[in-house]
């Protein structure tokens, strides 16, 4: 896992890699982005994606190659599925993620270095306010002027994204230790191919003999088989399909949870499940 930190500019697009230990320049990167779906869509008008993992309009990973450097970008969004700010109480981290920036504000052409206070948090919440004030006047970073009531918005700017990729990055190494703990040191996120939290459980339930003895299928027999499934069903009263329902006291949706490990469960206390290689059976 190798910390690295992606730019890109109106003026130039480029890559800043580290290099290792032994002062060799990475060949082979792995950057992570919290919700990479937005960052995707920035990236691919630079460099060219050789592939890249989605479903259900969800961006998983996607891989490139830019100045000689294989890059994978992956989404912890799918291994950690909660927003940035709740990192610092969930792993005790020395940085935490503030929620006062104006994205709307910072736009091609206009000048960021001295912006007055008053227009920019015009871009913010009612709620967000108060803790931006007390920053930008508390930080001579952001060469705040008592006079003219301006700040540098830039530095602000670059402050904001620079501890978004702490926290990030922190969050990650803090939950891969949390992962190793639960594994015994056989798991880790960075050097497994584990990318979102189902991947995490898949791999933990190989290690732990789950699937001893059961095979694994793959092109047609696959595909044959995966038409015995059934599930994702959802059933309304057909007196309702698509009709706008105004009910006094509201709805109630009895909806059932843990479904599956529920059926998991009963499947292994009460039949098990198929082993060995997999066998033909004729209609007889």
């Amino acid at each position: 896992f190798y910390e690295t930190l992606c730019f890109i500019s109106n003026k130039t697009n480029y890559i800043q890699i580290d290099i290792d230990e032994e002062g060799e320049y990475i060949r082979n990167a792995i950057v992570y982005y919290h919700n990479l779906k937005y960052d995707k869509a920035i990236f691919e008008k630079s460099v060219y994606i050789r592939s890249s993992i989605e479903k259900a309009n969800s961006v998983y990973s996607f891989k490139c190659v830019f100045q000689g450097v294989s890059i994978q970008f992956i989404d912890s969004n799918k291994l950690l599925a909660c927003g940035l700010s709740k990192f610092h109480k969930m792993f005790n981290l020395e940085f935490e993620k503030e929620g006062a920036i104006a994205y709307s504000f910072y736009k091609s052409g206009i000048a960021c270095d001295t912006v007055s206070i008053h227009e920019y948090i015009k871009h913010l919440k009612q709620n967000e306010i108060k803790s931006f004030i007390h920053k930008i006047t508390s930080n001579a970073d952001f060469k705040y002027d008592p006079k003219t009531d301006t700040f540098d918005a830039m530095a602000y700017y670059r402050h904001y994204l620079n501890l978004d990729c702490l926290v990030l990055r922190e969050g990650l190494k803090a939950f891969n230790e949390c992962v190793k703990k639960i594994t015994n040191d056989r798991l880790t996120i960075f050097y497994h191919g584990i990318n979102t939290a189902a991947s995490l459980g898949h791999k933990l339930a190989l290690i732990n003999g789950c699937y001893d003895g059961v095979y694994s299928v793959s092109g047609n027999l696959r595909e044959y088989i995966s038409t015995a499934i059934y599930g994702g069903r959802v059933n309304p009263n057909k007196k309702y399909v698509k009709k706008v329902l105004e009910i006094k006291g509201g709805i109630a949706d009895y909806d059932g949870v843990s479904l599956y490990p529920a059926s998991m469960y009963r499947l292994c206390q009460e039949y098990g499940v198929p082993i060995g290689q997999a066998k033909k059976f004729e209609h007889k």
